[in-house]
């Protein structure tokens, strides 16, 4: 233990490395490809940077702002790329890394407190932080270095601003801005500091105060550069999707009282993280009502943490620092200020639960100068919390090794979520590839008809489970799947394009399939070679030759080196008995792609 005192931050790698050093050798998993595999900004390297400053992050997947905005960790990311391509490893050992280095600032900030026993509250404090299983989503994922970093630069805003003088409190103050632009809900510290320098500073309260100014202008800036690229829209208060806004199906008092509930559940994570699971959205935790017992209990605790708090002030100010930490930061994930679009996440406690770190610690230190040979008994605890914690995050960490492993994972863990289901759905499809035989192609599509059980409403999970039945050839079954979607979403334009398949090609049906095509090329205004492809096939089925030349000319014209649209014009001429533009389409289509003659 004498190496964790003499030299803490090789302490703290060393640790951080032994809970998760198996995660480098894991790949890219769950929203790795919203930020970095799948993202255009990124995929551009230094050149998407500006892109990635003046953008949501989620423009560079969908061409459309989702009001995110958190382009540092993008920009880590595509400067990763630019020197070193698609590494997950890398990606893996910078979040371990850096939790090490946020474990440090966890310590050197609570020993800078001044307060009895400051040293090994601060070790403790720090080990507790580390070992928490909670943490895994977050340093297994990559993409959660957005909160390993907000967190960071919040910590070392903290650090500098409890350093007397005014100029130190705008250094603090752009370290913040720079929390802010890693994660939003690193606008918390803004209270949060100026709380730190009133209970703990050397200043005059007034000064603390004061402190809060720099605070405010970093937000300020923070805020006005966010509307001014991505607006600042409540997008999951807005959803018209159970999926994105978990409380749309609720009562105003059913919604209060999961809130409540669900507060209670953030706080149970914390104390015991057993079961863990990346998704809890809808169905996998029911809304509550003010006859259940969990909302009642959850006001019961939390005034009794507060009362705690407040008793605890004078007499040791650490354990309520904890509390308040916890409860400021923890705000901005409750639902109660803002929807954050999931009833609960595991990351959220990131931050939060460094509060939760520092009181158990003072809990603990208290437990150790109770008595007189306490010393043994508190480490001994300490120690035992640390095993289980260390085990617990070993016995996580496999989950993140894939997608197959996460979503197999925790389609256990949390089975009502459709989320999940939808998900290890479409990965085992995906894993099957094209063996149609495959059995997990029938795991597939019961993960998938699960979520639209759990979710009839769920109109993504209906086209995934289509599109397994079409590709097993169960054609009758896929055009049941792709009509509810249509039903759900009306405007769907690739279940257009997979319904005209399924009726036209799969069931022969064509004067059924083709006005799902027309409307797609004609309505919809879609120029996609796959599209103007299947639209001149079908007029093509009915020896309509001439809309079917009309539509194809129209695709070359759009792409000209799209060799099935060449391909299908030369058949729909040699079909009509032209064989002079047959001839010459066929050698243009063999020209681009020589497979074609086969």
């Amino acid at each position: 233990m004498n190496l964790f005192f003499r030299y803490p931050i090789i302490a703290f790698v060393l640790l951080s490395l032994l809970l998760y050093g198996q995660t480098i050798f894991y790949g890219y998993v769950l929203d790795d490809y919203l930020f970095i595999t799948g993202n255009q900004f990124t995929l551009k390297g230094f050149s998407g940077i500006p892109d990635i400053w003046t953008h949501d992050v989620f423009t560079g997947v969908y061409g459309e702002s989702l009001n995110r905005y958190r382009p540092l960790s993008a920009t880590f990311f595509a400067i990763q790329y630019q020197l070193l391509g698609l590494q997950p490893g890398l990606g893996h050992l910078v979040n371990i890394l850096l939790y090490a280095v946020t474990a440090w600032l966890i310590y050197r900030l609570v020993n800078r407190l001044n307060i009895p026993g400051s040293e090994w509250i601060s070790m403790v404090s720090a080990l507790l932080f580390l070992v928490h299983p909670l943490h895994t989503e977050v340093v297994a994922n990559i993409k959660s270095l957005d909160e390993i970093l907000s967190l960071l630069f919040s910590l070392m805003a903290l650090l500098v601003a409890l350093k007397p003088g005014f100029r130190h409190k705008w250094l603090a103050a752009l370290y913040l801005f720079i929390a802010m632009t890693a994660k939003e809900s690193a606008i918390t510290f803004v209270a949060l500091i100026p709380f730190s320098l009133w209970a703990f500073g050397k200043e005059k309260p007034s000064d603390s105060m004061k402190a809060a100014v720099p605070m405010v202008i970093a937000a300020v800036g923070y805020l006005t550069m966010r509307i001014s690229f991505v607006g600042f829209g409540d997008a999951a208060s807005q959803a018209y999707d159970v999926m994105f806004n978990p409380f749309l199906l609720a009562s105003p008092a059913e919604k209060w009282a999961s809130i409540l509930a669900n507060t209670m559940r953030y706080l149970g994570l914390l104390v015991w993280p057993h079961p863990l699971s990346f998704d809890y959205s809808y169905h996998q935790i029911p809304y509550s009502g003010w006859s259940d017992l969990l909302p009642w209990l959850s006001i019961i605790v939390w005034g009794g943490l507060a009362l705690f708090g407040w008793r605890q002030w004078k007499k040791d100010r650490i354990m309520a620092y904890g509390i308040v930490w916890y409860i400021i930061t923890f705000s901005v994930a409750s639902n109660i200020v803002v929807n954050t679009g999931t009833p609960l996440a595991e990351r959220f406690l990131y931050t939060p639960s460094v509060g939760f770190s520092v009181l158990t610690a003072a809990l603990l230190h208290r437990l150790k100068t109770s008595k007189e040979n306490a010393t043994r008994m508190a480490w001994l605890v300490t120690g035992l919390i640390m095993c289980l914690g260390l085990f617990k995050t070993w016995h996580r960490n496999p989950a993140w090794a894939s997608n197959l492993s996460l979503y197999g994972t925790d389609s256990k863990h949390a089975p009502n979520s459709a989320l999940i289901r939808m998900f290890y759905g479409m990965e085992l499809n995906a894993v099957a590839g094209d063996n149609k035989n495959d059995p997990r192609m029938q795991e597939a599509i019961a993960e998938l008809t699960a979520a639209t059980q759990i979710n009839p409403k769920f109109h993504h999970a209906w086209y995934n489970l289509g599109m397994v039945y079409q590709k097993m050839g169960l054609h009758e079954q896929a055009v049941t799947c792709f009509r509810n979607v249509l039903q759900l979403q009306p405007s769907h334009i690739n279940t257009h394009y997979s319904i005209a398949l399924s009726l036209g090609n799969g069931l022969g049906r064509v004067d059924e399939a083709l006005p799902y095509m027309e409307r797609l090329v004609n309505e919809f205004h879609s120029d996609k070679p796959e599209h103007m492809t299947g639209l001149g096939i079908l007029y093509g089925m009915k020896n309509d030759y001439e809309q079917a030349i009309g539509t194809l000319l129209r695709g070359i014209q759009k792409h000209p080196d799209d060799a099935k649209l060449n391909f299908n014009l030369a058949i729909t001429y040699y079909n009509k008995g032209e064989t002079e533009p047959a001839n010459f389409y066929f050698s243009r289509a063999f020209a681009l792609d020589p497979s074609l003659k086969k």
